[in-house]
């Protein structure tokens, strides 16, 4: 029984590793921290953006019927 078992493992899994990608020699510190910076603007104006529309949100919702104007 183990031998049918090993067997149909070495027939159907593969045996070979796969091949590394090549390096990028253009790649380098200055591309990583321009991703980075580009990434850590792109989150902080998604969280802006979140805030504003929250604030949005409480002003039509909580702060307009108080005074008593109309929702939009």
């Amino acid at each position: 029984m183990t031998e049918v078992i090993v067997s149909g493992m070495e027939a159907y899994i593969p045996h070979s590793f796969s091949q590394s990608k090549p390096s990028k020699p253009w790649f380098n510190t200055t591309c990583f921290r321009a991703i980075h910076d580009r990434e850590v603007a792109h989150k902080r104006t998604k969280d802006i953006l979140r805030n504003l529309q929250f604030q949005k949100a409480s002003f039509s919702n909580i702060l307009l019927p108080l005074v008593g104007l109309p929702l939009r």
